[in-house]
């Protein structure tokens, strides 16, 4: 016991105490050997399992990928119309569920799909799965030419009517709907856009409303036309307050307010082109919003 506490610097209790704690330590750590060594007969098999295991599944038969599977898929596949083929056929045919979803809301907002290519441009349809489903789709190729009939005259002074076109200021979303490429949410937002400005006062004014297409436009401005007398509605600039000229596609919230600002300080503007002295409106935008402004 001397030894001890002269070694570790215990007291004499915890010298006695270590002393007892000393064997059952030992006793601890080494009763699990001792235990297998006499209780147990043989050294047991941490392995046997595992062998078992193996043995099962080296008796199985692996099915190898063939092309069967595709020929199956091949055999289900049917044909069909993308403009009118329901949810559940486009599940059986592969299309993932989101993809069929985002081709319904396509179809309710007034799309439609005029050729087979018009469905490879759907997002989050996969190229492969498209070539697969391109034979099975019940639309052209491509968009066929309209063939007009030849005209025929029955006299030497008879010629065609000219083609009428219709007042891109006066149509309404029908007129324009019927127009290939516009849609009904287009059409809205074109009279809208219209309703904002005004009024056009240039056809190619057609090109600012977000969404359009420029090949669209084309097609639209060759049977449309503005009206030579067709007059803007007008904004009286020393008049109209700063929500009024904010309203304006053309002019932005802090020239609006400028606008305000200079004729308050300096008096009624003396004509349309004392605007280019208030800094926030440069020139394009002077050119641009000009036409509908007015002093009266």
């Amino acid at each position: 016991m001397a030894l001890i506490k002269v070694t570790f610097g215990f007291s004499r209790s915890e010298a006695r105490a270590f002393i007892i704690l000393l064997p059952l330590i030992f006793l601890i750590v080494f009763s699990e050997p001792v235990f297998r060594a006499l209780l147990l007969s043989g050294k047991p098999d941490d392995f046997d399992d595992a062998r078992k295991l193996d043995s099962l599944v080296a008796t199985w038969t692996w099915d190898e990928p063939s092309d069967s599977t595709t020929a199956i898929h091949q055999a289900a596949l049917f044909r069909f119309n993308p403009n009118t083929v329901s949810i559940a056929d486009m599940d059986s045919l592969g299309i993932p569920s989101r993809v069929g979803l985002r081709i319904e809301r396509y179809r309710l907002k007034g799309g439609k799909f005029r050729i087979k290519s018009d469905l490879g441009k759907m997002y989050g349809l996969d190229s492969s799965l498209y070539a697969t489903l391109e034979p099975f789709i019940y639309l052209p190729l491509n968009i066929p030419k309209k063939e007009f009939p030849k005209y025929q005259s029955t006299s030497p002074r008879s010629v065609p009517s000219p083609l009428v076109k219709f007042d891109l200021n006066v149509a309404d979303t029908a007129v324009l709907n019927s127009i290939y490429g516009i849609g009904p949410a287009l059409a809205k937002r074109i009279v809208t856009y219209r309703d904002r400005l005004g009024g056009f006062v240039q056809s190619e004014q057609l090109y600012e409303v977000w969404g359009l297409d420029s090949t669209v436009v084309v097609r639209t401005l060759a049977i449309s036309e503005i009206s030579p007398a067709f007059v803007p509605r007008m904004i009286n600039i020393n008049a109209a307050a700063e929500s009024e000229l904010a309203g304006h596609p053309y002019m932005r919230g802090k020239s609006a307010r400028a606008i305000v600002t200079y004729r308050f300080q300096h008096g009624n503007f003396a004509s349309i082109g004392d605007l280019e002295k208030i800094n926030l409106i440069d020139s394009k935008t002077f050119n641009r919003i000009k036409p509908y402004l007015t002093l009266e």
